[in-house]
């Protein structure tokens, strides 16, 4: 491993949420690349980018398993480990991000489901 010149000025994450990923599998693979993100280059500030294909209701909103990635866990569970974040529903800035990232994640069901 060589090591570099310069410290990196900050790390972008991207994950596109294809209309065949449902809720578990996109939060795993957000956590995935927020934690390598975090083992790999610990301190740098981490930027994700999610985009969503398709996860569309009648109404032409997003269905249940888009929003809940982006406002139940991206912005309840995923933010505080980013520096900033881009979705669909907008842009989300943290003043720091923290390095005490979970070795794990554990999805439960909502409760009354």
């Amino acid at each position: 491993m060589t090591k570099r010149k310069r410290p990196l000025k900050g790390v972008a994450l991207y994950h596109d949420m294809r209309w065949h990923e449902g809720f578990d599998e996109t939060a795993r693979i957000l956590f995935d690349i927020t934690k390598k993100a975090a083992d790999e280059e610990p301190g740098v500030p981490r930027t994700l980018i999610l985009d969503v294909q398709e996860h569309r209701d009648e109404a032409g909103g997003f269905d249940p398993d888009a929003l809940e990635v982006m406002k139940e866990f991206l912005f309840g569970i995923l933010m505080p480990y980013l520096t900033e974040a881009h979705t669909p529903l907008g842009t989300y800035r943290n003043a720091g991000q923290s390095e005490d990232f979970p070795d794990e994640l554990t999805i439960r069901p909502a409760e009354g489901d």
